[in-house]
């Protein structure tokens, strides 16, 4: 069974905010930690369209280090990854995660006209490579090469490719908000965000929006609008165009949500 095609956008999925954010490195003069590391992020206004609504709200700080391996104190959730250009969807991926009362997932990558598919359930797996048809248990495949293969995919992946490149920790809170179904801190930077000595700030028009639960602390959303496209995966790469790259986390805890075995 090939896996190149799959195993090319899995790392270029990871690199998106490296290479869309990437800058030299130098301190954070208010932590001394080095830009980019994980540091709490302080309550702070920031202009934006949500500006009025967020007035009200609570101060809050948030633990951006943590907030995709948090994720794995949930029962349930969904994934959504997608690359945007213009009103096309190029690229795609949805996750499906279960762990009680038996550990289950789904995950289904599509880029192009290619797809890749695969299902665990307990200690089977289904795999379909872009075939159209599943293979169950095939030679060579274990929940741990599964794991391996989709960890690309990871929101806590992306978010630790963000921190890399760009100061996350160091974006202010702009203020407590609902995004999907769940009560939210919500961090924005856009070109004109005060960053730490450095750092390279973003594209004029890029603007990068991340919410974390605030009961949990986990990953709800990250949205990046107006991205180089030859950065985001899935993409036209033609000279001057922009992307909008997004990883939408739903159905937490629902305990409708299941996981099949392929038909």
């Amino acid at each position: 069974m090939d896996w190149t095609r799959f195993r090319s956008v899995a790392v270029l999925a990871t690199a998106v905010m490296l290479a869309a954010c990437a800058g030299t490195a130098s301190p954070n003069p208010s932590t001394g930690a080095p830009a980019g590391s994980f540091v709490e992020a302080s309550a702070a206004p920031v202009a934006s369209e949500n500006a009025a609504a967020s007035a009200a709200a609570p101060a809050a700080s948030v633990d951006v280090s943590n907030a995709g391996q948090a994720l794995s104190n949930l029962t349930s959730y969904k994934v959504t990854i997608t690359t945007t250009t213009g009103t096309s969807t190029t690229f795609s991926a949805e996750s499906v995660v279960i762990r009680k009362p038996t550990p289950a997932s789904s995950f289904t990558e599509t880029g192009g006209t290619s797809s890749f598919r695969v299902v665990t359930i307990g200690p089977d797996i289904w795999v379909d490579s872009g075939t159209g048809k599943y293979v169950k248990n095939p030679p060579g495949m274990s929940a741990a090469t599964v794991a391996a293969m989709t960890n690309a995919f990871d929101p806590g992946t992306f978010l630790q490719s963000l921190a890399k490149s760009f100061p996350i920790a160091a974006v202010p809170v702009q203020g407590i908000e609902q995004k999907n179904g769940v009560s939210a801190a919500h961090l924005h930077a856009d070109s004109s965000t005060a960053l730490p000595a450095g750092s390279s700030p973003l594209p004029s028009g890029a603007t990068v929006d991340v919410w974390i639960a605030t009961d949990g602390n986990y990953l709800v959303a990250l949205e990046a609008k107006g991205l180089p496209a030859a950065a985001t995966p899935g993409a036209s790469a033609a000279t001057g165009a922009t992307s909008d790259f997004t990883i939408q986390v739903t159905n937490i805890n629902d305990a409708s949500l299941t996981v099949s075995p392929p038909a």
